[in-house]
């Protein structure tokens, strides 16, 4: 095994969502975006692998002198280097790490428009990073906004530990509520109402970005149309497993809910089928 690959690994474990997604990716795509998904994961990860706040800037920092260079030294990127990727794609990388970086350098994105520009730039730019997408495209923010949204809620234990909530403030204060109130074992009733109303407001957003996804796929030319099927794939898994943390009471500051490997593996398979249906039409 490469060194590359014992990243893709971690960061993509046999058996998760993200893994079942990429699988089903075009097999002319697979690899490549195997390992900008890990270079995804790595900078998502980098605010909350240390309470030393010193340490993670000095990770942070090392990522943005790795991206500048001619020659890399971290194994993924000499990868993906060699895979031959689009001109625009270091430059999407070193927009990712920043918009990641905001969350060392100013804090919890605790307001309305903070909050909407954090899942926008980290979300709906590893989107079109992972697709390599040229411009804009309204449905890969809308599919990258409400997956960050939800790996905030996922998260939201592992975020309240490190001081880095990524809510805005206001649906707290709606719910009177206080950032104090987020703490596992609570039996705060205001709390678990508080998620299970997000949740459910989360999914219809969820089956809408799929509505979207779908109709950007027919509206794109026919040879573009493989790019986004991980993605397609994925926001499809992640809106089951939305499904089972709303079913299993979403209490989500006591305990981890994650769907088995044969659901991945059936639920993937299922959106991959539907997504060959959608890309078929002309």
């Amino acid at each position: 095994m490469s060194g590359a690959d014992e990243w893709i690994e971690q960061a993509v474990p046999p058996g998760s969502g993200r893994y079942y997604a990429l699988l089903h990716s075009d097999p002319e795509l697979q690899q490549k975006q195997r390992l900008v998904s890990t270079l995804i994961s790595i900078f998502s990860k980098i605010g909350f692998q240390s309470r030393e706040i010193e340490v993670a800037k000095h990770k942070l920092e090392w990522w943005r002198c790795e991206l500048e260079k001619e020659t890399f030294q971290h194994p993924v990127m000499v990868a993906l280097d060699n895979a031959n990727p689009s001109p625009q794609t270091r430059q999407m990388l070193q927009v990712l790490l920043v918009s990641y970086s905001m969350l060392l350098q100013s804090g919890s994105p605790s307001t309305d428009n903070e909050n909407k520009h954090f899942h926008l730039h980290t979300g709906a730019g590893a989107c079109h990073l992972l697709c390599d997408a040229d411009g804009e495209i309204a449905a890969l923010n809308d599919a990258g906004t409400v997956l960050s949204r939800l790996r905030c809620y996922r998260h939201l234990r592992l975020h309240v530990e490190n001081g880095l909530l990524c809510l805005p403030m206001s649906s707290l204060e709606s719910a009177n509520l206080s950032p104090a109130d987020l703490t596992p074992d609570s039996g705060n009733k205001k709390v678990s109402e508080f998620l299970k109303t997000a949740l459910s407001e989360l999914e219809v957003d969820m089956h809408q970005s799929l509505l979207a996804m779908q109709q950007h796929v027919t509206e794109t030319q026919f040879e573009e149309r493989k790019k986004y099927k991980s993605i397609f794939v994925y926001l499809s898994l992640q809106t089951k497993l939305l499904q089972a943390i709303r079913k299993d009471g979403a209490e989500l500051l006591e305990k981890e809910i994650r769907l088995t490997p044969i659901r991945n593996y059936w639920h993937a398979l299922q959106a991959a089928r539907q997504f060959e249906r959608v890309a078929k039409k002309s």
